[in-house]
């Protein structure tokens, strides 16, 4: 991301039409966010576009951060009061932080969902990132054009489940209980059951852990209609999860008494 930036910023430095501080304060987002795409991508099978957004506010104050926690320890060695005044605009930077980035994470279309994404389609994403930088400075612009549909002709038809579904139904090994993903070929998913591990805690259990993963991995960002056979824990705890930390339209639940299950009367969010 470091050498993307370096070279991106050089780059940019031929386009003297940009005003500087437009070119400074997008031009580190914009490459930082493209030359990590084809490893987040790889892993996360999804493409943030909010960081740009927020990076305009994070990173100019990022050197106030530093500045400021490295006097914090400096002065915390002659006075504790000095330090705590110093140390609490560093709290206030982070809490500030934390705010803009889960607001900015909850904004729809933050994220893409683009699937499996290969090796092979991340090495081929800097190949072309490389022939585009190496084209001469005043290469026609139908040259940029040209790579620039390349790239988005590449990324969203190689390597990924953006266009191109099947139908698919995959039992997930969760342990002891089940848990069956369904998707269909326009674009809809189902789940029957998350799993569930007694000895795990909610918010690290099957649900967030496997389920949630393997679907982000299909490429889906919303569930169609969520299932739930019965509540023992090895079922349940999962659903829980999914239910929590991913959008899920419908919930079905089987026809029987379940009022005094201990699944429920643990788990308020239900």
């Amino acid at each position: 991301t470091v050498m993307g930036i370096i070279i991106g910023m050089g780059w940019l430095e031929q386009w003297n039409k940009i005003p500087r501080y437009v070119a400074n304060s997008l031009g580190v987002s914009f490459f930082a966010l493209v030359s990590s795409f084809p490893v987040t991508a790889y892993h996360f099978h999804s493409f943030s576009m909010i960081g740009m957004v927020t990076n305009l506010i994070v990173v100019p104050l990022m050197e106030v951060l530093l500045v400021m926690g490295i006097l914090t320890g400096v002065v915390g060695l002659f006075s504790i009061s000095a330090a705590s005044f110093l140390g609490g605009i560093v709290y206030y930077i982070l809490q500030l932080y934390e705010v803009v980035c889960i607001t900015a994470a909850k904004m729809p279309w933050a994220s893409v969902a683009i699937g499996r994404f290969s090796v092979f389609s991340a090495i081929l994403c800097y190949v072309i990132f490389f022939w585009i930088y190496c084209m001469p400075q005043k290469a026609n612009w139908e040259k940029y054009i040209f790579g620039g549909l390349l790239l988005l002709l590449f990324i969203f038809f190689t390597g990924n489940r953006m266009f191109f579904h099947h139908n698919t139904i995959a039992f997930l090994d969760v342990g002891q209980g089940d848990s069956t993903v369904i998707t269909s070929y326009d674009g809809q998913a189902f789940v029957i059951d998350g799993g569930g591990q007694y000895q795990k805690p909610f918010g690290s259990n099957t649900g967030n852990k496997i389920v949630t993963p393997y679907l982000e991995y299909q490429g889906v960002k919303e569930i169609d209609g969520l299932f739930l056979t019965h509540m023992d824990k090895d079922h349940g705890y999962g659903v829980l999860e999914l239910m929590a930390y991913m959008p899920v339209k419908k919930v079905f639940i089987s026809d029987y008494s379940f009022e005094n299950k201990s699944l429920i009367l643990e788990n308020k969010t239900s």
